[in-house]
């Protein structure tokens, strides 16, 4: 709301009038939909008077734009062909709410099952690596088969290896 305020002069009171109707009356529109729909958002402004960059724009995409800063809308899917760049734009649902604990096991786990050891997790164990301490999910900590060949130089698992070379 304060660029709005600071770009072109748009109080609360407007801001508000203006947001109501772009997503409560409506399913995912485009922005040139938007700015049909709701009067407000076709006012065109010069953001940049007399510098070289100085264009007439629609207030849509500013207030579009709060709204996502906001976590009030969301874009959704584009308008045409996956690979058009005019979105629709809808209204954010809020995310659920989860405890801290219960929220880091949902970003550790798949991490985790992806791409094996990290520096560290709630739900994980830790495992001695040769360079230090690594964490696994319980599932995955068995021990692996010994190396053989001309490579096999290192008890540690090869993708704790990598891993180890990466964060070197």
């Amino acid at each position: 709301m304060a660029r709005l305020r600071e770009t072109v002069g748009w109080d609360e009171t407007r801001y508000v009038a203006a947001e109501q109707p772009a997503l409560t009356d409506h399913d995912a529109l485009p922005s040139a939909e938007l700015a049909t729909a709701v009067p407000a958002l076709r006012e065109r402004i010069v953001p940049y008077p007399g510098r070289p960059y100085e264009s007439r724009q629609r207030m849509c995409a500013h207030v579009v734009g709060v709204l996502a800063e906001e976590g009030r809308s969301r874009r959704s899917r584009p308008a045409g062909s996956w690979a058009s760049a005019q979105f629709r734009w809808a209204l954010a649902l809020p995310p659920p709410h989860l405890p801290a604990a219960d929220s880091m096991t949902a970003l550790a786990c798949p991490y985790l099952a992806a791409y094996g050891p990290a520096i560290a997790a709630t739900v994980a164990e830790a495992v001695e690596l040769d360079g230090g301490t690594g964490y696994l999910l319980p599932e995955d900590n068995h021990t692996p088969a010994p190396p053989s060949g001309p490579t096999a130089t290192s008890t540690t698992p090869s993708c704790a290896r990598i891993l180890e070379a990466v964060s070197a």
